[in-house]
């Protein structure tokens, strides 16, 4: 039995004994997703969503399993659940700016991408994010200085 096996079937036990343990369903739809098992990884976060609906992190897992498998504008409406429970985490800003960037809207992309790092100035997914887009427009001259070179 592999490790994210072992792992799951941890997760399974503590769900068996005690149904309305949230953290055990979100870690179950962590493990399960990196395993690539995305749809039930998805019910699973369903699952902690409903257990405790004011989880951010929570909330921003169920977005990202929703934008992995398609469904984006689920997925978007749930990354403005979690940053209405959570405007100051910029991975949120980020994550949905990724989402956006993929569906080609750019604009909306660098609005969240300045979002996130006004919220958290060194957060290099979100620098990163904005210098590609902004290149990719042929507008990197807005990026200035600050955000030309994006710490790795």
């Amino acid at each position: 039995m592999g490790r994210d096996a072992e792992a799951l079937a941890a997760c399974d036990g503590a769900i068996e004994i005690d149904g309305s343990l949230q953290r055990a369903h979100l870690l179950r739809g962590n493990i399960l997703a990196g395993m690539g098992r995305n749809a039930e990884a998805l019910a699973a976060c369903d699952k902690a969503v409903e257990l405790d609906g004011y989880d951010g992190k929570a909330r921003l897992r169920c977005a990202d399993l929703l934008a992995a498998v398609g469904r984006s504008a689920e997925a978007l409406a749930a990354y403005d659940v979690a940053i209405e429970l959570d405007p100051r985490r910029a991975e949120v800003h980020s994550h949905k700016a990724a989402l956006f960037r993929t569906l080609g809207r750019h604009d909306d992309a660098l609005c969240c991408y300045n979002r996130a790092i006004e919220v958290e100035p060194d957060h290099t997914d979100a620098l990163v994010g904005k210098a590609t887009i902004l290149s990719h427009l042929g507008r990197d001259k807005e990026t200035g200085s600050r955000h030309k070179v994006a710490r790795s």
